[in-house]
């Protein structure tokens, strides 16, 4: 298994695990202030991969403009909502953990195989 894999792996169980509010938060690592500040500029600059605080900012507000399209040109991507029981919602789980994919990914993929043409 890969490092990036690993990695990956790692941060989806503890997505898994604050979903479940199984992390419990260390009070006495709460950032406040100019520290706070300082942390998340840090932060921007290191996810960004830039050193100039005005390209992070334009870098960061540039991916946050709406979900991305799925079928160029159309606009906004049409969405549907289905209900599901119980146990088919914890396959769908299931498989979007095991293959590191949201619910929506795994969904697209198998209605792309079950409609795709014989």
């Amino acid at each position: 298994m890969s490092e990036t894999t690993r990695d990956q792996s790692y941060y989806y169980d503890l997505v898994d695990k604050a979903e479940r509010g199984e992390l419990v938060g260390d009070p006495s690592s709460i950032l406040r202030g100019e520290e706070a500040a300082a942390a998340g500029r840090e932060l921007l600059m290191w996810a960004t991969e830039t050193t100039d605080p005005a390209e992070a900012a334009r870098v960061a507000l540039s991916s946050l403009r709406g979900r991305p399209r799925l079928s160029p040109g159309l606009g906004r991507s049409p969405v549907i909502h289905a209900r599901l029981d119980a146990e088919l919602l914890a396959a769908l789980d299931a498989r979007a953990r095991d293959t590191h994919k949201s619910r929506s990914e795994v969904t697209r993929e198998i209605l792309r195989e079950a409609l795709a043409p014989a």
